[in-house]
């Protein structure tokens, strides 16, 4: 079908096919004239509602159906041009297609006198774009109805192309409405004859293309998962994830950077993996560990734990090194004595020494911790765990306190039985004395662990701090009384 001639608009002087407009749409409704009926009497024109790339958007009333709807013009300085036109017409035959909640429906297409239009569901809303940033649960929620809404689409053959803030229409009850699929093309179009794009021609919103777009790829439905993955980081930072961008909690991170792979095949094959995933991640930043996987929890258990033994270790060779001991002149090395005092009996007492054996397996213990820690942060950097939160106070602080005051309640237990008839609270105090500052160094270093993730200074958990302080006062207390008269 041959397009007329455009000819400047008497009013304003934008360009409009020649017809029988005389002006564009935007003058005539703002005239004081009987309202403007087009599609043979029904359709009556209203405000304007907005204006893009790829049309003007009317409020209009259909006669007929006695309802409110949009209507969509292409632009007038584009009517002349046949590929704009037909990727117009191909909006309309892209949107005929789709039904589906998060959708924008089409109700109906037409043309005015080389005017082309169609009709399309009034959302009473505002983009998405006006409304950003938001909070990560209400982020990740927008995200999943564009997601379902995307993958209907791509089972319908369909590739959106174009996925921004701008296009997502959020209605007054929240509803999440896609439209815009002005730059949809059909995966194998070809063979439907709707190829409009040559290879070196990019369509789309650059920040929000994936880079294979750019070279002028086929339509596949991994361009509109790189998208998702760019307005799933503006909706929750409201700043677009450009060049070394800051990170988010750890599971929605890991969902954001596979979205956003450079090459297609390290990306979300389908719509649908992707949203599972973000629901994964959505159920995991919810939960007090900070969204650590199961099996993640387990590793930083057993990084504690490895920790905690070496802990015990070390303590081990300390209490043996300091703990003064009466033994004979043959039994002590010269490099390993600090200080010895002979008795009468010939035997020397040694205050201190060094003990090897002891000393060397907590300094392997720690080895061993140290590496399995160094493993666990490398994958906390490399699965975006690391998570800056110094704000969160940590919950093993509550903890250590608590054991620290029951350490003392036992040693408390243990002084006052030694002198009265209970002696058996006092036989088993240090056993369960000693199974407490276990627990406590496994707490302890727990803790540690998760301050260093979340980056939070031990300094503002005092409550850690005294627990441990409270824990080793009962060793201490006892190593000094059974010191003291070696001393004298």
């Amino acid at each position: 079908m041959s397009i007329p001639a455009s000819k400047p608009c008497e009013r304003c002087g934008g360009r409009i096919p020649e017809g029988r407009f005389s002006v564009c749409p935007s003058c005539l409704l703002s005239a004081d004239e009987p309202p403007v009926i087009i599609g043979h009497g029904t359709l009556e024109l209203g405000e304007e509602l907005g204006q893009g790339g790829m049309g003007a958007v009317f409020k209009a009333r259909h006669l007929r159906l006695g309802r409110e709807v949009a209507v969509k013009f292409l632009p007038a300085e584009l009517a002349s041009r046949s590929e704009f036109r037909a990727r117009f017409e191909r909006e309309a035959h892209a949107l005929a297609l789709l039904s589906h909640p998060n959708i924008v429906t089409i109700h109906d297409y037409g043309e005015e006198d080389g005017q082309a239009y169609f009709v399309m569901e009034l959302v009473n809303g505002k983009s998405l774009q006006t409304m950003l940033p938001f909070s990560p649960e209400r982020a990740i929620e927008v995200v999943l109805k564009i997601a379902d809404a995307l993958s209907y689409a791509h089972r319908q053959g369909i590739v959106h192309r174009d996925i921004k803030p701008a296009n997502v229409l959020v209605d007054e009850r929240g509803n999440i409405k896609v439209t815009d699929f002005g730059l949809a093309r059909m995966a194998g179009d070809d063979a439907r004859g709707w190829t409009l794009t040559s290879p070196d021609q990019a369509l789309g919103t650059i920040y929000y293309m994936a880079p294979e777009v750019l070279k002028g790829a086929a339509p596949d439905p991994r361009m509109d998962i790189y998208s998702l993955g760019v307005l799933l980081y503006e909706a929750i930072t409201g700043a677009l994830p450009i060049g070394d961008f800051e990170r988010l909690p750890g599971p929605i991170d890991r969902v954001v950077r596979r979205a956003l792979s450079q090459t297609t095949e390290k990306r979300y094959a389908t719509v649908d993996e992707f949203a599972s995933d973000l629901r994964n991640a959505r159920s995991q930043v919810s939960k007090p560990d900070g969204g650590l996987s199961p099996a993640e929890q387990h590793w930083l258990r057993a990084v504690a734990l490895l920790y905690a033994t070496a802990s015990a270790i070390a303590g081990w060779a300390l209490l043996v090194s300091m703990t003064p001991q009466a033994v004979e002149p043959g039994e002590l090395h010269p490099l390993a004595i600090t200080s010895a005092r002979k008795l009468d009996d010939g035997r020397l007492v040694s205050l201190a020494r060094f003990e090897v054996w002891p000393t060397l397996g907590a300094l392997a213990a720690f080895a061993i911790a140290l590496t399995a820690s160094g493993l666990l942060r490398r994958h906390w950097s490399q699965a975006g765990l690391d998570r800056p939160d110094p704000a969160q106070p940590l919950r093993e602080s509550r903890w250590m306190l608590m054991l620290g005051l029951f350490a003392l309640l036992v040693y408390a237990g243990r002084r006052l039985g030694a002198h009265s008839r209970y002696s058996v609270l006092a036989n088993y105090s240090p056993f369960f004395g000693a199974m407490i500052v276990l627990v406590s160094m496994y707490v302890l270093w727990m803790g540690v662990l998760e301050a260093r993730r979340r980056a939070r200074p031990l300094k503002s958990e005092p409550k850690l701090l005294v627990g441990v302080a409270l824990v080793l006062l009962a060793p201490a207390l006892e190593l000094i009384a059974y010191a003291l008269p070696w001393l004298s």
